[in-house]
Formats: C-alpha cells, structure tokens, sequence
C-alpha cells in the first residue's frame, strides 16, 4: 500500500492494484502507547500519539467511495479497516 500526502494529509492512495483519491477532509487518528495501564483516564502528555488516518476515497475503476483507516507500521502504511 502507498499513501500519498498533499499539504501534510493523504490525498490518494494505491491499495491492491488500485488507485484511489480521498475526496473528503482526512482525520488524524490517535491512540495511546501500548505501555499504559487501562485505569489511566487521563494520560500524561506525550503518551497519546498520532498513528493514522480517516478518510474517504474514491477508486480509480468507477466503483463506489469507500471510508478508510490506515496506520502507519513498522512496515509502512498499512490499511486496518474499509466500510462501504
């Protein structure tokens, strides 16, 4: 998967042999570090990181718009779930 970034946010991406262009205004997604305990309501700063986005895209080959969150890996970008 590749994830292309115009002015700092995905702005296509070519997933399973397919290019797709996002066609809303994406959303940084966040979690918190593994390391933290469940019972922590309010993490200390610098605990909660940004990992991802959401965003809806358009496929090059006609088909419908579909939402999208990708995380970003060790091994790159990866996409993590895809709603119609």
């Amino acid at each position: 998967m590749t994830l292309i970034f115009d002015g700092g946010s995905p702005s296509r991406l070519e997933w399973e042999g397919i290019a797709w262009w996002v066609i809303d205004q994406p959303t940084q997604l966040t979690r918190e570090v593994d390391w933290l305990h469940p019972i922590i309501t309010h993490p200390p700063e610098g605990t909660v990181r940004h990992s991802g986005w959401r965003f809806i895209a358009k496929p090059s080959n006609g088909q419908d718009a579909q939402l999208f969150d990708v995380f970003d890996s060790v091994l790159g970008w990866q996409v993590c779930c895809v709603w119609n």
